[in-house]
This record gives structure tokens, C-alpha cells and sequence, in this order.
């Protein structure tokens, strides 16, 4: 960085520090007056002002563009790169204030895989130089599991550079991100090796002096974790000629600084200790220890404050862990805990001394505790109870509470917003009203009304337990700890009225069923419906989810009963949102459920609820589509995703284009549909709606992989990160319906390893959910992943799939079953399940679906009888099927094979083209049949074996064979008795891999295949 370039940060940092905390009106009178006719110091000053929340902000790094300032604006290195002849370089992994990290292969140490950091700053400073090396032989002489080591320093091409230790994990702040906060149980283990690794380094000379959650990265498991320091970047020597660090500098994270770090900039290993407090009282409590945003403010708080013991006991941080943050965090370094290892030896003790526990008031005082005691009882039943919220702002609150679980999101807020301007100080409806934006994924929104919580709790000298409870609950939801909101919400409703807990029990089982705990929330719901049978919210749900495990009968009877209520009540919304759910769940009748949605319209007129309108109108235009009405089902879609756009309901919109995608998608119009689909990601992601967001990009990934010109390595780099957000923020519920989705791309990329994982995967999950449709799918695509390699095993996962289609009423898994048992020769089951198959298609109305499945059965019996050796003349008969065969010849020239032949291989080239190596080796495999019925001998040979290459490389065993034994016939009538006999034994062993039985030279009874091989006679062999 250039002086000027610095004198300018210098100046940029003034006027922030001028500005962080005046009024906003005075505020921009004083940027005004500062900055003057100076565009980009205003825009810098802006940047830190908006940067005021962001933890690990450091005002002593430069936060304006780099590259005007003298930073590299880029990686240095890049992978590939050898770098001092020794470290070549694997992957850039990230940039700090100090430098910029890769992960690199050290060549010398038998590929040993390190970290290198090199300097971030141009070379020309002498002084920078000094310190970077100065600072790496210091760190070179800490040797602990606790600290991240230090192995070389070197010089490249100018750069000055230091390898570390590589470490793979999850920093502290990021874990403390996802959890909230840890337990003493969780965060003992992780304190007393931040104590050792730091006690190691201070006897080493060494100071860290930039100490925070982000420089700790936590390795193994949760139960056995390894705590390590990284970045010593900032480190100085205890002795003060060995540090660089001019007097007065401010180096390091301010919010973890001591305070005579932020006087002076000097630093002792005592400063360490400050830092350490703070760290600790972050993982007891899962809270920030100051909240200033300027430094002259922090500063203030840090001198006068030190530690926040109010929060302790909210947080239910124990004795010990008390005073060994309290020693820490006193502002002078004089009274300070006086080492690392005074710190460890305490929490390792586990009990806190005499001296703190007499210290405290409540010993001090005696006739204190005597008072406490005697009001005792009452006392704490006071302390823990909620404060009494204004009338009015309880019942809107109660309100809002019934339109939530009627699963009337947007009418809730509503509620609760009238509820919160009434009674600011709410925190339950703060609370609710946080639940409810994550319903309709403002997750902003709801982030917000949780921090307008703390900060109306922190004004507020008291907070009752249940209020406790549901904050705790709320920022659980947000963080998609689903299983902590349920647990939370058991808790509060054994303390909560009456009235209020089967309103809380319905909460719990919505976030159990979130947690993909079907079973559990149903167990729940039915003992709410049972102690409260006219809590209609919970029948409702009750009815969703006996829906969703096929038990209909049960689901229809609570259906109907709520219904009536509904009516009777002249409950307008309640019934909109009965009938929506009806509709959503039961899928038995298109015409009634095309009745609800049209009645859900018309009441949403009346109740002015746009969710439940716009729900409407999306379930009704896909209805259209469903009936392939396509154009009316598009344009009904297309209305909807452009009236949320006009009324401000972003992620609704999103939802709706996603809607109008997969419309276009299903009329196969795929280029169209990923426009939309597109479109449709962008939307959502511009809402920040990350559950429409990754149902979005799941469907443009279909889209894709199923386009004209597949796009399926498109597909995969789309669809992949919602299933990692999937997983991420455990979305059990939706998961394996998203792995089912995910496996079929990769099927279609030919990964059937990958894709079978996937499968198998969604089939554990839906197994655990006891959900009998999500395992008949999944077993269906496993059995369709093992069809072309292994038929015995996939007829395995057939038998297993007919057995759940049996409860699910899965229709078409039985023709699928059939076929497989056909191809392995088992004619009997293949029959029988094709006439199981043909009665339930007989139950079904007349149209384009029972059309579609007779087809499917009519060329299922064909091939049973082409397999076995018998054809019969039927234009329904595929004709290229009856144009490879010899066994099918009628109605069939030669000059029609010829043709057939040329267009398979025109249309095999453009398969293998475009990537999709399926389809191309089964036209290969085709025409090659038709070469040899053709007696194009040589044509054959090459066209078989280019199928065996291609069959090869997916592992498509079945077709491998026929080519092999294509080939095999071709090779002997050009007399090469010698590749024969090596194709010989390679169809035999085809023929056992792929499940045939014994003898392999039977094939199974399948007389196609038997007849290409006695086409080689036996003396040849």
C-alpha cells in the first residue's frame, strides 16, 4: 500500500468513527461536510457504515477497493503452479488481511498435502518484509496439536510465502452460526485445548493478538473434537525489540480486543487472555459481549463493562465457567487471569473457587439470602413468569397463533404486526412473528424481528420463561434446527394455559414434521385431536398427514367433520385453508379437488387472503395441466407469478414462475420451460427464498436433462447445490424426493454408481419416515439402475417395489416388474404381473393415461412372445424391433432394413455427440442386428464391437451380450475362428453377471439370444 493510499484509509477511517453513532439526519450533514466533492471517499465511508453488523470487521484493514489501494486484486498462483521448485500448488482457498492461502502438494515430502500463505501486499516495504519473516520464525517455534503448525518460510518469484499445516474443518464461528451456542458439556473440551494451544504458545514468546471464533478451526466429531489456532499472521514477541509493530498501532479484531490494546496498541500475552474470555462467553451463550458500533464506543464498553453477568444466567452458564470468563475479561491487564494455564487448570477442576463463590453478592449479603429464601416460592414463579402484555396485543396475538397453524402465514404477520404496534415490547409475538416470516421464507424479515426481540429484551430488566422459550424456539426455526424448535415447543406447553397448549402442540408437530418425523407429528396430532376435538387447526393437519400415509378413509372422515365446523362457524378462511389442504392431499378425485380450489377462490374474495388465492390458482392451473389443457394451465400460472409480483409477494412469485416451468416442461416444451425455470431461479434467489430456491433449481435440472440437446453436466451443476442446501439445513422431510430427483440426473449422466447411492439413500429416509410411496419410488429407480447390468438383482428390487406398490397404489410398477422378469427369461412371473397390471389399468377412466398403460402392456406381451422365440405380425410392434430379428420378418424387406440401418446410424452418431452414451449404445446395438440379418458381415463386426466399447464404459451388461453375440456370429462367417473362442467365453460370462441361470449357454430360455448363438456351430467352439 502506497503512504498516499494510507493516509487516505486513515482519513476514510476518521470520518466513520465521526459518524457511527449520531443520528442518521446529522449523520449525512457530516459526510457532507467531510468528504466534500469526493465520490469515492463517500463511498467508502458508506461501505463501513453498512458493514457496521459484520462480524470479524477489522478497521485497521483497509475496507475500500484493493486495488486502488496497492492489493492484489487476484490470485497469485494458480493450480498446477510449482512454487519455489518444491510446493505445487492444488487449489486458492480464500484471502485474509495478511495474505492469501492455498492448498499445495509439498513434492519433497512424498506429496504431503500443506498450506501456503503468501504476503497479500506488493513487495517494496522493507518493513512489511521484516515482519512477515520475523513473525513466521517466531510461529515456527510453537509445536502443539492446538496450533496450527508453521513448517518453512521461502520466497518465489519476489513473494515471501510460509507453509502450514493444511486443516480441513469448520471454524468456530461458523459452528457457533449453525448451533446458536454450545453447552458446557459441547464447549469444555474445545475451551481446554484453546487453553493448552495458547499456554504453548505464549511459553514459545509468542503472542496471537487477533484470537476469535474465525482463526479456530475444530476438527473430528463433535463428541471427540480437536481444537486448533490458525493465523499467527498477527503475532508479536513478548520481548518488545521483537515485535515490528509501531507504538499506538491497532492490530487485530476490535470486537475481541482488550481494551489497552485499543488505548495503546500494546499487546502482552494477558491481551490473549482478554480475547480468550470473549471467545468463551460467545460459546456459553451464543451472544456478542458488547454491542457498539464505533470503535470509540466499544472502547468505552470495554473499560467499563468488562463482562454482561445478566446474560450468564439466562444462558444457564455454570459457576466455573463464570469466573474463569470473568478473569479474562477484566479491563485491567493488572487483575487479569494471569495465563492460559491458570484458565485450564480451573475448567479441568470444575467447580469454582471459594474466593469467587464468597465474592458473590448472594453470600455477602446474608440476610438477603435469608429474605430469598422465604420469598422464594413465589419469588421465582414471579421471575419466570411473562410479563402481562396489553389486552388488546394479546388477542391479535392469539389470533395470529390460530391463523399460523391454520397454516395462514401471511394473515398471521398481519395479526402480529398490530399486535407489536400496540405492545412494542411482545416478545412472544417478536417471536411469532419470526416463525411465520420463515413460512413464507423472509428469512431477512425474520432474522430482523429476531434481533428487534433482543434489542426490546435487553431494555427490559425481567424476561419470563416462556417468552425464553419461544425466542429460542423461533431462532431455531430460523436456523433450521427443527428438532430443537419441537423440543422447545414441548417444553412450553406444559407451561402454557390450557386454551394456548394445543396451539403449541401443533406448532411442535409442524416442526417435527419439518424434521421429516412424519410419525412423531401424527402421534402428536392425534393426541391434541383426542383432548381437544374441536381444535379444528389440529384435525386439519391431523387429516394432511394421514393423507400423506394413505390411510384416505381416516383422512377424508376428519376432512369432512372440519368442514362442517368450518361452516357452521361462518369460519371463511379456516375452510379456505381445509380445502386447500384437502385438495394438496388426497389426490384421489380431479373434479373434486378442481371443486375445492374454485370454492377457495371464491372465499379468498371475502377474507382478502392472497395466499390462499394465488395457492388456489397455481393448484388449478396445474390441474390443467394434468387434464393437458397445457395452454390454459400455462396462462393460469403465467397471471398468477405476475399478480404476486405486483402485490410484493417475492418468493410467491417465484414459486408461481417454477410453477409456469414445470408446466412448459410437462407440455414438452422443455426450451421454453428453461427460460421460465431460469427465470424462476433468479427470482428466487433475488427474494432470498432458499426453499423455493432449491425447488426451483431442482426442476430447471430436470428440464435440462431432459432437454432435445441434453444438457445433463448443466443439469448436475444445477441441481447440486440444492441438494447440498437440502441437507444442510435438514430438510428431511422434502430430502428424498429431491434424491430421487438428483439420482435420476445422474442415471441420465450415465454415473449409475452415483446414482444408485442417491437412491439408496432416498429409500433409508423414506423408510425411517415410514412413507410407502417415497420407498415404492425409490425402488422403482434401483431396480431401473440395475436393469441393463445385473437382472437378477434388479428383479430384486422389482419383487420388492411390487410388494409396496401393493399399499401405495402405484400402477405402473408392475408392467416395469414384468419387463425385467421377461428379459431374464422368468415368462411365467412376467405374465402374471402384466395381467395384475391389466386389471387395475381396467379400472381406469378412459383417456390419454389408460391409453398410454395399455400400450405399455400390449408391447410387454409382444416382447414375452418375441423372447420365447414366437412373433406376431402387428403394426404395434416397434418396427426396428421386427427389422433386427429373424424371427419377426414379416411385412419387413431388406431394402426397409437398410434404410432402418443408415437412420440408426445416423441418429447413434448424434447421440454419442451430444454426450448421451444411453441411447447412443442401443441404436449401436440395433444396427448391428440389422447388419448381420442384412449379412453385411463387416459392417456388423464394427459396428458390435463399437457397441461393446460404449456398453463397456455404463456397465450395460444385457447389451454388451447381444453385442458380444452379434459379433461372435459375424466373426465366425468370416471365418476368424480365432476371435470366436475368446467371444465365446466372454457372452458366458456376460450371461452369469448379468443373473442368468445355469447353464449360462441357455441364456435363460430367451430365444433371441439362443438363437444368435447357435448361429456358430458347436465345432467352432
Amino acid at each position: 500500500m502506497t503512504a498516499d493510499a494510507l493516509a487516505r484509509w486513515k482519513r476514510v477511517k476518521g470520518i466513520y468513527d465521526e459518524v457511527a453513532d449520531v443520528s442518521s439526519a446529522t449523520r449525512q450533514t457530516l459526510i457532507d461536510e467531510r468528504c466534500g466533492q469526493d465520490p469515492e471517499m463517500r463511498a467508502a465511508v458508506d461501505r463501513l457504515l453498512s458493514r457496521r453488523k459484520q462480524e470479524g470487521l477489522a478497521l485497521d484493514v483497509p475496507y475500500v477497493n484493493a486495488g486502488a489501494l496497492g492489493y492484489r486484486t487476484g490470485p497469485r498462483y494458480h493450480p498446477g503452479e510449482m512454487v519455489a521448485g518444491r510446493y505445487r500448488i492444488a487449489e486458492f482457498l480464500g484471502a485474509g488481511g495478511m495474505g492469501e492461502v492455498y492448498s499445495a502438494v509439498d513434492t519433497a515430502q512424498e506429496d504431503q498435502l500443506v498450506a501456503v500463505k503468501a504476503l497479500r501486499l506488493d513487495r517494496g516495504s522493507a518493513e512489511l518484509d521484516a515482519r512477515f519473516r520475523r513473525e513466521v520464525r517466531l510461529a515456527q517455534q510453537v509445536h502443539h496439536p492446538n496450533v496450527c503448525r508453521v513448517f518453512d518460510l521461502g520466497e518465489h518469484a519476489g513473494d515471501l510465502f510460509c507453509v502450514m499445516e493444511l486443516l480441513e474443518g469448520e471454524t468456530l464461528f461458523r459452528r457457533l452460526a449453525r448451533v446458536g451456542r454450545l453447552s458446557p458439556a459441547e464447549a469444555l473440551p474445545i475451551a481446554l485445548q484453546l487453553c493448552q494451544g495458547l499456554e504453548a504458545a505464549h511459553r514459545a514468546g509468542v503472542i496471537h493478538r487477533d484470537l476469535k471464533p474465525a482463526n479456530i478451526i475444530l476438527l473430528g466429531t463433535a463428541e471427540d473434537p480437536r481444537a486448533v489456532i490458525i493465523d499467527f499472521g498477527l503475532a508479536a514477541g513478548l520481548a518488545p525489540d521483537q515485535s515490528l509493530t509501531q507504538e499506538g498501532a491497532v492490530i487485530g479484531t476490535l470486537a475481541y480486543m482488550a481494551p489497552e490494546q485499543m488505548e495503546a496498541g500494546g499487546s502482552t500475552a494477558v491481551a490473549d487472555l482478554y480475547s480468550l474470555g470473549v471467545v468463551f462467553f460467545e460459546m456459553l451463550t451464543g451472544q456478542k459481549l458488547h454491542n457498539a458500533k464505533s470503535p470509540l464506543r466499544l472502547a468505552l464498553q470495554k473499560a467499563r463493562e468488562g463482562f454482561r453477568p445478566p446474560v450468564f444466567a439466562a444462558a444457564g452458564v455454570p459457576l466455573v465457567w463464570r469466573e474463569v470468563i470473568a478473569g479474562c475479561l477484566q479491563a485491567q491487564p493488572s487483575k487479569r487471569t494471569k495465563s492460559a494455564q491458570a484458565a485450564y487448570d480451573r475448567l479441568q477442576l470444575g467447580r469454582p473457587s471459594l474466593g469467587f463463590v464468597l465474592s458473590r453478592p448472594l453470600v455477602r449479603l446474608p440476610l438477603t439470602v435469608c429474605l430469598l429464601l422465604v420469598l422464594s416460592a413465589y419469588g421465582w414463579r414471579w421471575w419466570r413468569s411473562d410479563p402481562t402484555p396489553d389486552p388488546e396485543a394479546a388477542t391479535l396475538y392469539s389470533q395470529a397463533l390460530a391463523a399460523l397453524v391454520d397454516a395462514a402465514p401471511v394473515r398471521a404477520i398481519g395479526l402480529l404486526q398490530r399486535s407489536l404496534d400496540r405492545d412494542p415490547q411482545f416478545l412472544s409475538a417478536h417471536a411469532l412473528i419470526a416463525i411465520a416470516y420463515t413460512e413464507v421464507d423472509q428469512l431477512d424479515k425474520a432474522q430482523n424481528a429476531l434481533l428487534r426481540a433482543a434489542a426490546e429484551s435487553d431494555g427490559r430488566w425481567r424476561r419470563g420463561h416462556s417468552e425464553s422459550l419461544r425466542l429460542d424456539a423461533a431462532r431455531a426455526v430460523l436456523m433450521h434446527d427443527f428438532d430443537g424448535a419441537a423440543n422447545r415447543y414441548r417444553i412450553l406447553s406444559d407451561q402454557v394455559s390450557p386454551r394456548e397448549r394445543s396451539q403449541v402442540q401443533v406448532l411442535r408437530a409442524r416442526m417435527l414434521e419439518q424434521a421429516g418425523k412424519s410419525d412423531a407429528a401424527l402421534a402428536v396430532l392425534g393426541q391434541v385431536v383426542k383432548a381437544d376435538p374441536g381444535n379444528l387447526t389440529a384435525r386439519v393437519r391431523y387429516a394432511t398427514l394421514l393423507a400423506r400415509q394413505h390411510h384416505l378413509d381416516a383422512a377424508k372422515e376428519h376432512f369432512t367433520f372440519a368442514e362442517g365446523a368450518y361452516k357452521r362457524n361462518d369460519n371463511r378462511e379456516g375452510l379456505a385453508g381445509l380445502l386447500l389442504a384437502r385438495a394438496n392431499s388426497l389426490h384421489t378425485d380431479p373434479a373434486a379437488d378442481r371443486r375445492d380450489l374454485e370454492r377457495v377462490l371464491e372465499l379468498s374474495g371475502g377474507t382478502r387472503n392472497p395466499q390462499h388465492r394465488l395457492t388456489a390458482q397455481f393448484r388449478l392451473a396445474m390441474l390443467d395441466v394434468q387434464d393437458r389443457a397445457y395452454e390454459k394451465g400455462i396462462n393460469g400460472t403465467r397471471q398468477a407469478a405476475a399478480r404476486a409480483q405486483r402485490e410484493g409477494l417475492h418468493g410467491v412469485a417465484a414459486a408461481a414462475m417454477g410453477d409456469l416451468g414445470y408446466a412448459l416442461y410437462l407440455a414438452r416444451r422443455v426450451d421454453e420451460a428453461v427460460i421460465a425455470l431460469r427465470e424462476s431461479v433468479a427470482m428466487a434467489e433475488e427474494a432470498r427464498s432458499y426453499a423455493i430456491l432449491a425447488a426451483n433449481r431442482i426442476r430447471l435440472s430436470e428440464a435440462l436433462s431432459n432437454a432435445p440437446v441434453h444438457r445433463v453436466a448443466e443439469a448436475i451443476e444445477v441441481m447440486g447445490p440444492a441438494i447440498t442446501w437440502y441437507r444442510q439445513n435438514h430438510y428431511n422431510e422434502v430430502l428424498p424426493v429431491a434424491l430421487l430427483k438428483w439420482g435420476t440426473v445422474l442415471v441420465n449422466a450415465a454415473q449409475l454408481d452415483a446414482a444408485e447411492a442417491s437412491f439408496r439413500e432416498a429409500l433409508d429416509r423414506a423408510k425411517a419416515q415410514g412413507n410407502v410411496l417415497r420407498q415404492t419410488m425409490a425402488l422403482q429407480r434401483l431396480g431401473g439402475v440395475f436393469d441393463p447390468r445385473d437382472l437378477r438383482q434388479a428383479v430384486g428390487y422389482w419383487d420388492d417395489a411390487v410388494f409396496q406398490a401393493r399399499r401405495s397404489g402405484v400402477t405402473l410398477v408392475f408392467i416395469q416388474a414384468a419387463r425385467t422378469h421377461n428379459h431374464l427369461g422368468e415368462y411365467g412371473s412376467a405374465a402374471n404381473l402384466q395381467a395384475e397390471f391389466d386389471r387395475r389399468v381396467a379400472k381406469f377412466e378412459p383417456g390419454p393415461d389408460r391409453t398410454m398403460l395399455e400400450n405399455r402392456s400390449h408391447h410387454v406381451q409382444w416382447e414375452i412372445l418375441y423372447f420365447q422365440g414366437k412373433c406376431l405380425a402387428d403394426p404395434v410392434i416397434d418396427l426396428i424391433a421386427r427389422s433386427k430379428s429373424d424371427a419377426c420378418r414379416s411385412g419387413v424387406s431388406d431394402a426397409t432394413v437398410r434404410g432402418h440401418l443408415q437412420l440408426l446410424e445416423k441418429t447413434a452418431e448424434e447421440a454419442t455427440a451430444r454426450g448421451d452414451i444411453a441411447q447412443a449404445t442401443k441404436h449401436w446395438e440395433a444396427a448391428s442386428h440389422m447388419a448381420l440379418r442384412l449379412a453385411d458381415f463387416p459392417n456388423a463386426v464394427r459396428l458390435a464391437a463399437r457397441t461393446i466399447g460404449l456398453a463397456q464404459s455404463i456397465r450395460f451388461s444385457e447389451l454388451e451380450l447381444e453385442a458380444a453375440l452379434v459379433l461372435r456370429a459375424a466373426q465366425h462367417r468370416l471365418g476368424n475362428g480365432e476371435a470366436v473362442i475368446p467371444l465365446t467365453r466372454q457372452c458366458l460370462d456376460l450371461a452369469t453377471r448379468i443373473g442368468f441361470p445355469s447353464p449360462a449357454d441357455q441364456f435363460g430360455g430367451r430365444q433371441d439370444l439362443r438363437r444368435l448363438w447357435l448361429k456358430v456351430p458347436v465345432r467352432h467352439e
